[in-house]
């Protein structure tokens, strides 16, 4: 691969990059830039082009066709001063990085991959950045939106994170007596944000397709499975019921005082620091959550594949898998994490268990109320507990669970399960 060396890593004016021409053994090549911008972007299409100088066409893409020594001097100066859109998405988080209160390393990161996602490889990056104009960036923002597995939503996203604010930067003169990047206004000035379509969020409808969700999910991962079950059943969210100690376990249920937001762990349900709640477990999850916190109690209870807290990515992977075999059951539902939460609340509303209720257990706040649940564990009552496990029960009187109880007894946390009985059996 290229590498890049500065004249001085203090205060640098001049980058080189230097790689051999095919690989190890072939001839050391360099070309000098005077913007790290440009030379971060040629060294990515030195790599591209497996160590070998890129093609003119390529070259002449980036405005960098300089470097072939087919230009004048003047031209030469002409083609390094010139700045693209994609050039200045690469400062402008330079600069973010560099600012007093930098975001941090893992949102840089998102936003980097924004920029080679949606930038770099777009006809938009390789305009001037003071020559692009609305129509442009219109145009840019609905081809981005209509990408395969993207939406307006992800379009906005990268126009609000990184582009849109690049060109609000560019406009102002960073040093003293420095001339903007953008002599005129932002071509997002004044742009509509596309307007962003709500995905319709399913639910299951009956007691059979609980059934089913459960035990396609134990075929899939005892472990993972665990996890869905008491989200189902308790209504929480993704970060809070991921978070629980051993020391958070009650006798019929469990306290959620922490929750994870992008992977960071923070004291307090959704809504703040000083919010916490109390969600009733059914016998049943209750065996299952006691028996995978018989350990020290300031271990989770539910952990992911690589033994520490769940992240994101391979807990939602597992939602696609199991989207699959529900499929091949007859299920054709979009099913997601956060809908074991709607099929809750849905439930617990059509039994006529009380607002006040399903409030405390799932942490919604009353209309127009200030968003604190602090000391609702004391508002508990049996009766309260009892009406919502009445309901509870019956999702997790499975044979499955029952199998899966006598793993865990037996140390098994992540054994595995029998084979799936047919959706019309689950229906009888």
């Amino acid at each position: 691969m290229a590498s890049i060396e500065a004249n001085n890593p203090d205060n640098p004016t001049v980058w080189r990059v230097k790689w051999r021409e095919g690989g190890r053994k072939g001839r050391p090549m360099t070309v000098t830039f005077n913007q790290d911008a440009q030379a971060i972007k040629f060294k990515g299409l030195v790599d591209e082009a497996g160590n070998h100088m890129p093609a003119m066409k390529v070259l002449e893409a980036y405005g960098l066709q300089w470097v072939l020594g087919d230009l004048t001097p003047a031209d030469k100066q002409a083609a390094v001063q010139r700045i693209t859109v994609s050039d200045l998405c690469w400062l402008y988080l330079k600069a973010k990085a560099a600012s007093p209160k930098p975001p941090s390393e893992r949102t840089l990161k998102e936003y980097r991959q924004y920029v080679r996602d949606h930038v770099d490889t777009h006809w938009f990056g390789k305009l001037d950045a003071d020559d692009a104009d609305q129509d442009q960036a219109r145009d840019w923002q609905a081809e981005t939106a209509a990408k395969p597995g993207y939406s307006p939503k992800s379009a906005n996203k990268v126009r609000t994170s990184v582009v849109a604010p690049a060109f609000k930067w560019a406009c102002i003169s960073t040093k003293k007596d420095q001339k903007p990047i953008r002599t005129w206004s932002s071509p997002f000035d004044g742009l509509d944000l596309l307007e962003e379509t709500v995905s319709r969020r399913d639910r299951l409808e009956n007691l059979a397709e609980i059934h089913a969700l459960i035990e396609c999910a134990y075929e899939i991962d005892p472990n993972w499975a665990d996890l869905v079950v008491v989200k189902l059943c308790s209504g929480s969210r993704y970060g809070e019921i991921t978070m629980p100690m051993v020391n958070n376990v009650r006798p019929r249920g469990v306290d959620l005082v922490q929750r994870q937001t992008a992977g960071v762990v923070k004291q307090g349900t959704k809504a703040g620091t000083n919010i916490w709640r109390f969600a009733p477990l059914p016998e049943p999850a209750m065996d299952i959550v006691n028996l995978r916190a018989n350990r020290q109690g300031d271990s989770l209870v539910f952990y992911g594949p690589k033994g520490n807290k769940w992240a994101y990515q391979p807990y939602w992977r597992r939602w696609d898998t199991l989207g699959q075999k529900l499929e091949a059951l007859g299920i054709h539902k979009h099913l997601t994490g956060h809908c074991m939460r709607i099929t809750c609340n849905s439930c617990l509303v059509a039994a006529g268990i009380s607002g006040e209720v399903i409030r405390m257990m799932t942490g919604h706040a009353k209309p127009g109320e200030k968003r604190t649940m602090t000391g609702h564990y004391t508002g508990w009552t049996d009766a309260m507990m009892d009406a919502v496990v009445a309901v509870t029960h019956p999702w997790v009187e499975l044979p499955v669970i029952k199998a899966r109880i006598a793993d865990l007894r037996a140390g098994l946390v992540h054994g595995a399960i029998g084979p799936l009985r047919p959706i019309n059996e689950l229906r009888k």
